[in-house]
C-alpha cells in the first residue's frame, strides 16, 4: 500500500512538471511571435528603443531557451512512460518486486 502511494506520489510530480514545461513552452513561443511582429513591423525602426541587433540576439536567446524546454520536456515523458512500465511490470509480478 505505502509503494502504491509513492508510486502515485511520484507521477504527480511528474504530472506537474510537464505541465509547468508545457506552459513554459507556450509562453517562449508568444515570445518569439511577438518579438517576430515586432522586428517585421514597418514602424518597428522608427518606434523601437532596441538595437536590431539587441532585437536579433533577444529572438536566438529565447529560440534556444525554447529548445532547451523542450528537450527537458521530452526527457520528463521518455522518464515517465519508463516508470510507468516499471510500475506495470511490478503489478505483474509483485513477488519478483519485494526485497528479501
Amino acid at each position: 500500500m505505502e509503494k502504491d502511494l509513492s508510486r502515485e506520489v511520484h507521477k504527480a510530480e511528474w504530472k506537474v512538471k510537464e505541465q509547468k514545461l508545457q506552459d513554459d513552452i507556450q509562453t517562449l513561443r508568444e515570445k518569439l511571435l511577438l518579438l517576430g511582429r515586432e522586428r517585421s513591423s514597418p514602424d518597428h525602426r522608427r518606434y523601437s528603443m532596441l538595437d536590431p541587433s539587441a532585437l536579433d540576439s533577444e529572438v536566438s536567446r529565447l529560440r534556444q531557451r525554447l529548445l532547451c524546454t523542450e528537450d527537458a520536456l521530452r526527457n520528463a515523458l521518455e522518464h515517465n512512460q519508463q516508470v510507468d512500465k516499471l510500475v506495470q511490470a511490478m503489478r505483474r509480478h509483485p513477488d519478483k518486486s519485494q526485497v528479501k
